[in-house]
C-alpha cells in the first residue's frame, strides 16, 4: 500500500517536472545530498545535472507558486486557482495550462488504479 502511494506520488512529481522542458532539478539541502558512485570516486548527484537555463528557472518558480494552490479532494488533485488569478500572481498561461494537463493525467492514472481495485489514499507530495 505504502509502495503504491509512493509510486503514485513519484509519477505525479514526474508529470509536474515534465512541465519544464528538459531536465528539472530540485534544490537539495546539505543534509540530504545524494552521492553517486562514479568508479571509485563519489560525486554529488546534483553536480551531474546541467544547470537550469533562465527560462527553466522561471518555469520552476511559477510551478512553485501554483503548488501552493494544489490540494487533494476525493482522491483527486485539484488546482484551486483560475487561469486569470494565476496570471495576476505572475504565472504564465503556458505554465498554468501545462500544469492543469499534468494534473488531469495524474488524476486519470489514479482513477485507473482505484477502478482496478487498488485501495489507495492520495497525498500531496512534500515541497
Amino acid at each position: 500500500m505504502k509502495i503504491l502511494i509512493f509510486n503514485c506520488i513519484c509519477c505525479l512529481v514526474c508529470i509536474f517536472a515534465s512541465c519544464c522542458k528538459n531536465n528539472v532539478r530540485q534544490d537539495v539541502t546539505d543534509e540530504s545530498q545524494t552521492r553517486v558512485s562514479s568508479g571509485m570516486k563519489y560525486v554529488e548527484a546534483d553536480s551531474l545535472l546541467p544547470p537550469l537555463s533562465i527560462e527553466q528557472q522561471e518555469d520552476v518558480r511559477q510551478i512553485k507558486i501554483l503548488y501552493d494552490y494544489l490540494r487533494v479532494e476525493d482522491n483527486q488533485y485539484v488546482l484551486d486557482i483560475s487561469e486569470t488569478e494565476a496570471a495576476k500572481i505572475g504565472v504564465s498561461d503556458r505554465i498554468y495550462r501545462e500544469l492543469v494537463c499534468s494534473i488531469e493525467a495524474g488524476n486519470k492514472m489514479i482513477d485507473e488504479q482505484i477502478t482496478a481495485g487498488v485501495d489507495m489514499e492520495v497525498l500531496l507530495p512534500d515541497k
